[in-house]
């Protein structure tokens, strides 16, 4: 083994090390994410259920079996997250070790220490979720496709071994190692088409060892197409759209496409140093272009021409068939794509620089590696130091501090009409959505008891505080509410933890209906009105009814002009439900 080598190898195992101490750290210092926790909660379900269970959340099963098995050793919320942090490591070292076949040792491993690094990478590597994992298994399928097309003889674990890993990258994840593989497919074949308009344009061998690259390609997406089905039909998100596909609509969507999302999502997924890399980026594409024949530089060709292909190809599939936003994690290829595009470019500009001997290069260059660090590693400890995630921990601890024989909880989502609800641990102590009180009965209401509203609420994950973009944006048709307001309020008491607001009365008469009426109105009064408020503004109308009120229906009527048609008609089916019906049957009010 020759020096250089000895090197890479000693340094290899101080990035993996570093990287791994980075993920480790804090990994369960903060609370499941409500997508966490779902997830979670499938783990305990047999194998082939977790297939329809992973595909209701627009998900293949790979992650959520890795879960499962490690489910069966520990339950903590750190083994939760364990898979997902071995996962960023792993892409971590996969990333220098593909470098180092393309690049010098000190390039390939200084780009896995920026990756090791950067915020992004970090939080999906401290995620429970199947996000580390892709960007793991892109990065085999990469190192797989290169072994492909660099053996002389295709032996047969090479044959075995590139399917292998496109199946496993295509179980990884939903849309987004799918569109990746299609174009990965795409750009092979493209050469192979040309080819036979213009002979000569590729080397018969090159055109055979891609033939075969596409046609392992072909039999992974075999292998995938029966849970990509169950997918499809499964989720909510794609189902109610492919079953009514319209031309028109594709058509529609190609003239108004914004680059936008994918922009978003660069800019994230590379904070903060993703404008400084994008010259970097732009160099890797044209350098591709101009070394299009050489066989030497075949990886880097294949990446600069499946970036963009995939981005576009992921964000124009996605948004013709879903209404929900594309949000800056789903792309997760162009984090390492992009380094890897990255480093191949700076590579070349310092073999260049290197050959003119310009006097003060290698301080150029060393000086612009340290600024780019010093960057990275600003944003990497403001984002250790940062709190994100809804703080489940919190709203515990605050329900255990408020909790006695009197205690009852009503608990609602401030997120809008058919939004997410949250799942508090409130024992045996009596509790209530919102959504389901007007079918209580009357007169459990009017008891003695004080309640306590528990509310979840919408907010905007940012990876460290001077993030450009948010990770997790508010959805556009939810608007955050201003809950500032409620602390303002002389009558309430209100508790504020990471996604989670608790309320009470600060003087309690005792008389639950009478107190929870009062705090409805006192919240009612302070926050704007929109569709997030409706569990809550029919709850208050019917307190108001039990206690005889006789101006609760002008709730039912502020909420129902905030709804949209279909939402209204869910809403008044709700109110027939009610003992008795909170409104007239729409029959009988048409009556003369």
């Amino acid at each position: 083994m020759s020096n250089e080598r000895k090197t890479f190898l000693f340094g290899l195992i101080a990035l993996t090390s570093i990287s791994l101490a980075l993920r480790l750290h804090d990994l369960d210092a903060e609370s499941l994410f409500m997508d966490e926790a779902r997830q979670i909660s499938y783990y305990a379900l047999s194998l082939r259920d977790i297939i329809t269970y992973a595909a209701t959340q627009v998900q293949p099963p790979l992650d959520y079996w890795i879960g499962h098995a490690v489910f069966l050793i520990d339950r903590s919320v750190f083994a939760a997250r364990l898979p997902a942090a071995l996962f960023g490591v792993g892409s971590v070292g996969l990333l220098a070790i593909l470098l180092s076949r393309y690049c010098s040792w000190q390039v390939s491993l200084l780009t896995g220490l920026l990756m090791a690094i950067l915020p992004f990478h970090l939080y999906f590597s401290q995620e429970a979720r199947p996000y580390s994992i892709v960007m793991f298994l892109l990065l085999v399928v990469l190192w797989q496709l290169d072994n492909f097309m660099r053996d002389s003889s295709l032996r047969a674990r090479h044959l075995l071994a590139l399917p292998g890993a496109c199946v496993l990258f295509l179980y990884s994840s939903g849309l987004s190692p799918l569109m990746v593989i299609v174009a990965l497919f795409s750009v092979l074949g493209a050469p192979v088409l040309v080819s036979l308009v213009r002979p000569g344009r590729l080397a018969p061998e090159r055109r055979k060892r891609s033939l075969a690259a596409m046609g392992t390609i072909c039999i992974a997406i075999g292998l995938y197409l029966p849970i990509f089905f169950i997918l499809v039909q499964t989720s909510r998100r794609y189902a109610p759209h492919l079953s009514k596909a319209d031309p028109a609509i594709y058509l529609t969507h190609l003239l108004n496409f914004s680059f936008f999302p994918l922009w978003r999502a660069y800019v994230t997924q590379l904070e903060p140093i993703g404008l400084l890399l994008l010259p970097f980026v732009l160099a890797a594409i044209v350098l591709a272009i101009k070394r299009r024949g050489e066989p030497g530089f075949f990886l880097p060709k294949i990446v600069a021409a499946t970036l963009p292909c995939a981005a576009v190809l992921h964000l124009f599939a996605y948004g013709a068939n879903t209404e929900s936003p594309f949000r800056p994690p789903y792309p997760m290829y162009i984090l390492p794509l992009t380094l890897f595009l990255a480093a191949c470019a700076w590579h070349e500009l310092a073999s260049r620089l290197q050959a003119v001997k310009i006097p003060g290069r290698r301080v150029l260059l060393a000086s612009i590696t340290v600024l780019m660090f010093v960057f990275v590693l600003h944003s990497t400890w403001a984002f250790k130091t940062m709190r994100r995630k809804a703080d489940v921990n919190g709203i515990r601890e605050y329900i255990a501090g408020v909790r006695h024989p009197g205690t009852v909880f009503f608990t609602g989502g401030l997120v809008g009409f058919g939004g997410w609800y949250p799942e508090f641990e409130l024992g045996k102590s009596p509790h209530c959505p919102l959504e389901a009180l007007p079918l209580v009965d009357d007169r459990r209401l009017l008891s003695e008891g004080e309640p306590v509203f528990l509310f979840f609420t919408f907010h905007e994950y940012f990876l460290t505080p001077f993030s450009k973009y948010p990770i997790v944006p508010i959805p556009g048709d939810k608007t955050p509410l201003p809950l500032e307001r409620l602390r303002n309020s002389p009558v309430l008491s209100c508790a504020e933890y990471i996604g989670y607001e608790g309320v009470r009365l600060k003087n309690p008469s005792g008389r639950l209906a009478e107190d929870a009426f009062r705090i409805a109105e006192a919240i009612l009064e302070q926050l704007p009105d929109n569709n997030a408020l409706v569990d809550l503004r029919v709850a208050t109308a019917k307190l108001g009814r039990a206690l005889g009120r006789t101006d609760y229906e002008e709730h039912i009527r502020k909420s129902m002009a905030v709804l949209d048609p279909s939402e209204r008609a869910v809403l008044t089916a709700r109110l027939l439900r009610a003992s008795p019906p909170m409104i007239a049957h729409p029959k009988e009010s048409n009556q003369p």
